[in-house]
């Protein structure tokens, strides 16, 4: 199983109790960068001439405002360095039909597929190169410096495009997300729309055209080290329920939804500190999401509850 990422909220996984992806996550701060991947787990053609100076490498914070993508939008889908911007609305169609933001392109392609990483099919992987270059020139985009906006109603599927995105080479730089669910775009009083935008020109770009970042996922192998004390400046995260993560029986799902059952052996890696990125009361822990989900906390109380279990940025932190 591999899994590290730069960037992520929650790692990829299944809210709630379902199977949970075996996805192990390497993440470093910044704070929404390291919250967008784990709530949860690219040289390529330049697009109109652009020059690949720092775009790789500069952090650039991944959340965007309801009203700057409205400016670009009002720009005509370009951002504030001359980028296309493309905006991704990863609902249903029904939620999408109802309002969307304007000019967001409906994606119902699922986030995840069933994959063998070689222990057994782990049904939340990231999308393999087929599907994902399908989606990405479904949706007209030529390079890995478009600007990739990505909505939503669920906080666990924004996350979990993001993780594919970035996976398959998509700079941290070029993607973005609102500190919530498309909710926020209503909450700044900005206006949804039923007009559905035209159809893409279909593209031919593909992601074997990128330097891909498959490391964000951490192998089976290099989980065994950290665990065995290995490696040094490391932290594990388990961001389960306590009950999974203490091992209670029968509590963590088997990998098939399809089939009944548990997994054989229950309780958490090694050295991992439990800190369930879904709790909402301040007396069980950190909080980094408000009720209900759709809306992240501050930066000042993220880094403070991060702070807490001993995530620091000098060290490599691992999530699952």
């Amino acid at each position: 199983m591999k899994g590290k990422t730069g960037s992520g909220l929650f790692p990829p996984g299944k809210r709630g109790g379902g199977p949970r992806a075996a996805l192990l996550g390497r993440y470093r701060l910044p704070v929404l960068g390291l919250l967008i991947g784990v709530l949860l787990a690219f040289f390529l053609q330049s697009c109109g001439g652009y020059s690949t100076n720092t775009v790789d490498s500069k952090f650039v914070p991944s959340d965007i405002t309801p009203q700057t993508l409205n400016e670009w939008i009002q720009d005509g889908f370009v951002d504030n360095e001359g980028f296309p911007v493309v905006i991704l609305d990863v609902t249903g169609s029904g939620t999408y039909n109802e309002g969307h933001i304007p000019g967001s392109l409906l994606v119902t392609e699922g986030h995840s597929e069933t994959r063998s990483d070689g222990v057994l099919d782990v049904v939340t992987m990231v999308l393999d190169g087929p599907s994902m270059n399908a989606l990405i020139q479904r949706l007209g985009i030529t390079s890995k410096y478009t600007t990739i906006v990505i909505t939503g109603s669920s906080m666990f599927s924004i996350s979990r495009f993001y993780y594919d995105f970035r996976y398959w080479g998509f700079p941290q730089s070029r993607l973005k997300v609102f500190r919530g669910t498309r909710a926020l775009w209503t909450d700044a009083g900005l206006a949804f729309t039923t007009e559905t935008p035209p159809t893409p020109t279909p593209s031919s770009f593909s992601v074997a055209d990128i330097d891909k970042d498959t490391a964000v996922r951490a192998s089976l192998q290099e989980m065994i080290n950290v665990a065995e004390g290995n490696v040094a400046d490391t932290f594990i995260w388990d961001v389960r329920r306590p009950s999974e993560y203490d091992g209670t029986a029968g509590s963590t799902s088997g990998p098939d939804p399809a089939v009944p059952g548990f997994v054989a052996f229950e309780g958490h890696i090694k050295g991992a500190v439990n800190l369930n990125v879904l709790n909402t009361d301040p007396a069980s822990g950190p909080v980094f999401l408000e009720p209900g989900f759709g809306k992240f906390v501050d930066n000042a109380t993220m880094l403070a509850g991060l702070g807490t279990i001993g995530v620091t940025g000098d060290k490599t932190t691992y999530v699952y």
